[in-house]
């Protein structure tokens, strides 16, 4: 897994400068054997490269304060949920949900496990039809993610 961000992109393909995003994305994950990739893009929010495709996450709109350790904390998050198998959608939701959730304090700071478990089960959306599954699936990766982090 390799979690840049759109400038860290753009500097490891710099031979590579006509290609678009997508293309530098797969041109990184091949050069360095990476299954998977998030792209963390600011204000624009995460994509997840993965073997079965790419998933774009918007951000969730907070207020931000300070974006200091904000892709350590997605790629934390990625990693505990790679340990738990978790589907990559909601792989990538949660470590979106989290880079996000420390940008709303300043400096660097631990995640609050609590209301990343709470923000998720509030903002992962699916069709009406599948929301009681998808909220016990959501719950049960943030939860395992709460135990695994203490």
């Amino acid at each position: 897994m390799i979690k840049p961000n759109l400038k860290e992109l753009g500097l490891a393909t710099l031979e590579h400068k006509p290609l678009d995003t997508d293309s530098k994305v797969k041109y990184l994950m091949q050069k360095t054997e990476a299954d998977v990739c998030l792209l963390t893009k600011s204000a624009e929010g995460m994509s997840l490269y993965h073997l079965e495709g790419i998933q774009d996450f918007e951000i969730i709109p907070s207020e931000v304060y300070d974006v200091t350790g904000a892709g350590d904390t997605v790629i934390s998050v990625a990693a505990l949920c790679l340990s738990q198998n978790t589907p990559t959608e909601i792989l990538g939701f949660l470590s979106n949900l989290a880079g996000g959730i420390v940008c709303e304090y300043s400096g660097v700071v631990k995640l609050d496990k609590e209301k990343l478990y709470k923000e998720a089960v509030l903002h992962y959306n699916k069709s009406k039809k599948e929301a009681e599954k998808t909220k016990r699936e959501i719950s049960k990766y943030s939860k395992a993610i709460i135990i695994k982090s203490n």
